[in-house]
């Protein structure tokens, strides 16, 4: 009888975990849940019990009670690598990842060859930064098994992320073929292709994707980027309206994303031109040369478009800023701001100011308007510019349109030397203009124009009876709003004029303010540098969005004729490096001539001046900030004069600096100076000896002049306004 009940108790024991099994298999894990308990309660020591538990619970989303499941098992049974890996997921799950790490390395030492194991311990090596790792461990998982498909997908994604896209697409392509039926591969694949800017493929590869999942937003949103960078624009727009239709939410979701200004869009979709415009100036930014001259005769003719098309399609204001960095004319240019300008002021309600003869104020109200009160070149120039204003005369207000946590002593600084210091960032353009209005600003100067973050459609509504441009923007911002713009006779000289919205006002010398307490860290050593121990170096520290064809051709021909000579570039990314190796390459330069310098924080950045012999301007958008840096640590700067702004500023700061020996007008001229002074030793420390002179004697580094200079352009254009007289052209001698 006794063993009758034992085996009675044990059948039910069996048919209770058998029924737990068949419910975990249907899916219908809450029960499956409730029946392992019931076994776990009849014994507490039952391991597989309590793992099943865990992966009951886990797959509910009740990942604390899952992991504490799976710890109970871990306790039972310590030398099962199943145990301490799962838990590891979890641990994941939880954002334990120092916890997770330490369970799957216990899964490790259990199973030393476990592909799955290896791979989750690269997948929280990733999450914990230690990227040199994370793919050491995905390159064993692959080693023990080629075909493991998690490792492959997040090695693929790793490999894209730092910058190894041929690599990336391998593996994505592998895991495509591996599982044809799984969407991640051709969907991965699409998104490495678009990045190699083989866009046929990656439109290929996203219909692959959507083949299998139709309803799949990453890949209809790729599809229609793809079709967009194929020029392919009415198959586009029709696929960003096919993907509002079909998933809207994912789809809007992914549209915030794409780094555009979505108050100009129709129907809530960008235009596809706009769209293969970003692209393509992203291309550039890495400095990735491929159809470059296509490009820019699609853009001249996509301007034309903007120009003559109908009101509701325009440029992208956003694209306006690289776009100063191309090769443009005059027009082309003057039609790139009227084209931004349109789309700006189509969404912003025109409501004039009523204009005042007379200021009610003791004192003139200016109002500095910027999104870069924070670690940038405007606040690395202005700095101390907002309190050298003559506070007997003017009352100074600034407004942070964009707040950056990270820079809170430099809002700091710069509140203290304010009578009002207003963080904007959180609040609707309309309400930053009833704030302006209510602290009747006189004078608004915008510090941004087209760049990052600006609210450029504050102008259209005209906060205050004067508005101008100052600084922050190289060209005219085409606004009807923007009464002014603040520049020098060398920058925006008399042949720009007529392609200007605003009226120009002309300083007596360069109008860029610079901070002339800047400190310079001690340089280290060029070896430290990764430069040669000996033979010239010559640098460009710009950004690379502002470097092209035609300047690097005359660099490399530079070179050429310098053989024991180098190039030091300014590298954001480990893309910027590859291409200009193989451009250089192209031309029949040795790759290791080109040396690049990652960013730095500023003192230290500017100690690398110290050991470059000679910088060499770029040509379409020249040095601004950084020619006043390279001059300010006494490193000769070699320019060419161009025929827009952008291009003339480097030769404005050499003419205020009395140094025109550096300015050349040809790229001919320019290439003969800089062989000159790369082979000329004695000529070279001439030039040095003079710039650390002119350093101190001219006005080139002299903030307090430069604000006397705009406060005499202030004090003008407001007796004008206070005469009842419209703006117009002036110049201050």
């Amino acid at each position: 009888m006794i063993v009758e009940k034992i085996l009675d108790a044990t059948r039910s024991i069996e048919q209770l975990r058998q029924s737990a099994r068949d419910a975990f298999s249907r899916a219908d894990y809450q029960n499956a849940a409730n029946l392992f308990q019931q076994l776990i309660q009849h014994d507490p020591a039952d391991s597989s019990a309590w793992f099943m538990l865990g992966a009951c619970l886990d797959r509910c989303n009740l990942v604390q009670q899952a992991e504490h499941a799976f710890a109970q098992c871990e306790a039972l049974n310590p030398n099962h690598p199943e145990i301490a890996n799962a838990r590891g997921s979890v641990l994941i799950k939880m954002n334990r990842i120092a916890a997770a790490l330490a369970a799957f390395d216990r899964a490790r030492r259990l199973n030393p060859r476990d592909p799955q194991i290896l791979t989750n311990i690269g997948i929280v090596l990733e999450a914990l930064k230690r990227h040199g790792e994370a793919m050491q461990s995905y390159d064993q998982a692959l080693d023990i098994n080629p075909d493991h498909l998690g490792a492959l997908n997040n090695r693929g994604a790793l490999l894209l992320l730092k910058g190894k896209k041929k690599e990336a697409l391998a593996d994505h392509q592998r895991f495509a073929r591996l599982a044809p039926n799984s969407i991640n591969g051709h969907y991965f694949s699409a998104e490495t292709l678009a990045t190699l800017h083989r866009d046929t493929e990656a439109l290929a590869a996203n219909d692959a994707a959507l083949a299998i999942d139709p309803q799949h937003a990453k890949s209809l949103f790729s599809r229609a980027v793809s079709l967009s960078s194929l020029k392919r624009w009415d198959e586009a727009e029709q696929a960003f309206l096919d993907g509002l239709r079909i998933v809207p939410a994912e789809f809007s979701a992914l549209l915030k994303n794409i780094g555009m200004d979505s108050s100009i869009w129709q129907h809530n979709m960008p235009d596809p031109r706009n769209v293969y415009c970003l692209r393509k100036l992203e291309q550039l930014r890495q400095c990735d040369w491929q159809n470059y001259d296509e490009f820019l005769s699609t853009f001249k003719e996509l301007l034309h478009h903007w120009k003559t098309a109908s009101t509701t399609s325009y440029l992208d204001k956003i694209l306006a800023h690289p776009c100063l960095a191309l090769p443009l004319t005059l027009q082309e240019h003057a039609n790139l701001a009227s084209s931004a300008a349109a789309g700006v002021q189509s969404q912003a309600p025109h409501a004039p100011v009523t204009s005042k003869s007379v200021t009610t104020h003791q004192k003139l109200r200016i109002g500095y308007l910027s999104p870069d009160f924070r670690e940038h070149a405007t606040i690395h120039l202005t700095r101390h510019m907002y309190g050298l204003h003559d506070r007997t005369k003017f009352s100074i207000y600034c407004y942070s349109i964009s707040n950056d946590a990270s820079s809170p002593s430099i809002q700091k600084e710069i509140a203290a030397a304010c009578d009002a210091f207003r963080d904007v960032s959180t609040l609707s353009t309309a309400a930053i203009d009833a704030l302006i209005r209510k602290d009747e600003i006189d004078i608004l100067i915008d510090l941004a124009g087209y760049t990052a973050h600006a609210r450029e459609a504050l102008f259209s509504s005209r906060p205050a009876p004067l508005c101008a441009a100052y600084l922050g923007y190289a060209g005219s911002v085409g606004l009807d709003g923007v009464d002014y713009y603040i520049s020098d006779s060398v920058a925006c000289n008399t042949e720009q004029i007529p392609f200007f919205s605003e009226k120009i006002v002309t300083l007596p010398r360069s109008s860029f303010c610079y901070n002339d307490k800047q400190e310079i860290a001690a340089p280290l050593t060029r070896t430290e540098y990764g430069l040669p121990t000996t033979g010239f170096i010559f640098c460009c520290l710009n950004n690379t969005w502002k470097l092209e064809p035609t300047v690097f051709d005359s660099w490399m021909r530079i070179l050429a004729r310098t053989p024991d000579s180098v190039l030091w570039l300014f590298k954001p990314n480990p893309d910027v490096e590859e291409n200009l190796r193989e451009e250089a390459h192209q031309r029949g330069i040795d790759p290791s001539r080109l040396v690049f310098a990652d960013p730095l924080p500023v003192k230290q950045h500017l100690a690398r001046y110290l050991v470059a012999d000679l910088f060499l301007d770029t040509f379409y958008y020249g040095g601004h900030t950084t020619t006043l840096d390279a001059l300010w640590a006494g490193c000769p700067v070699v320019t060419k004069l161009g025929a827009h702004y952008a291009s003339r500023v480097s030769s404005s700061h050499l003419t205020t600096l009395k140094m025109p020996e550096l300015i050349t007008g040809s790229v001919e001229c320019y290439e003969n100076l800089a062989v000159e002074l790369a082979t000329s030793p004695d000529r070279l420390e001439e030039i040095r000896k003079k710039i650390a002179v002119k350093r101190v004697s001219t006005s080139l580094f002299d903030p307090r002049d430069l604000v006397r200079n705009l406060e005499r352009a202030y004090q003008a254009i407001w007796a004008r306004h206070q005469a009842g007289l419209s703006p117009a052209a002036i110049h201050l001698s």
